[in-house]
């Protein structure tokens, strides 16, 4: 009985701890720390509930087990969920909800530069944004904008072919998402300075 409370208890702090993370990610969006923390957090929440079941059963042996289990699981979470993807769709949700509860064109906390600083695997889902016609013209301006950046970082840091050794369905999917927008991106220009570059809307 005791250990069953103790891990409730435990479970109580679970659930504080993913209310606290819902307010920074309503506040300032979503990271990749911070949509690893939401992951794990119901990994977590499994393993404390199959830990109260073992408990009772007198089943305490199998544990190890049911850990492993949750920490495979949770690694195999992370590429079905696709994290960089996800904190796109996420953001940018975000930010058109907020904007029409608001009633303005954008917000100054947006944070497109983060969006840059993604892999390939966010590519696609920022031409998705682009296009839609869901968001306004400021938040299509910024995602444009970062697209640009984006566009312009893979054109500067590899070669114009790679052996077909290092293909990857990442690069493949978001040089096939680019190729139909890359006329509207050569309106954003780049501005390439010595250790930097910026590009103007």
């Amino acid at each position: 009985g005791l250990g069953v409370a103790l891990v409730a208890l435990l479970m109580v702090m679970l659930v504080s701890a993913y209310q606290r993370l819902g307010l920074y990610e309503a506040v300032y969006g979503f990271s990749r720390l911070r949509t690893y923390t939401n992951i794990v957090l119901y990994w977590i929440g499994l393993l404390l509930v199959a830990t109260i079941v073992l408990e009772i059963m007198r089943k305490e042996q199998y544990f190890t087990f049911a850990m492993l289990v949750a920490s495979f699981g949770f690694a195999m979470s992370l590429p079905i969920v696709n994290v960089d993807a996800f904190i796109v769709k996420q953001n940018i949700a975000h930010e058109i909800k907020s904007v029409t509860s608001s009633n303005s064109s954008t917000r100054s906390d947006f944070d497109e530069q983060y969006l840059t600083e993604l892999s390939d695997d966010a590519v696609p889902a920022l031409v998705d944004a682009f296009k839609s016609k869901d968001i306004s013209e400021d938040l299509r301006e910024q995602v444009g904008a970062a697209l640009a950046c984006v566009r312009y970082s893979r054109g500067q840091e590899r070669p114009d072919e790679f052996p077909w050794q290092s293909f990857h369905f990442a690069r493949f999917n978001a040089d096939k998402a680019l190729a139909p927008i890359d006329a509207k991106l050569d309106d954003y220009q780049i501005d390439q300075q010595e250790w930097s570059a910026s590009v103007t809307t």
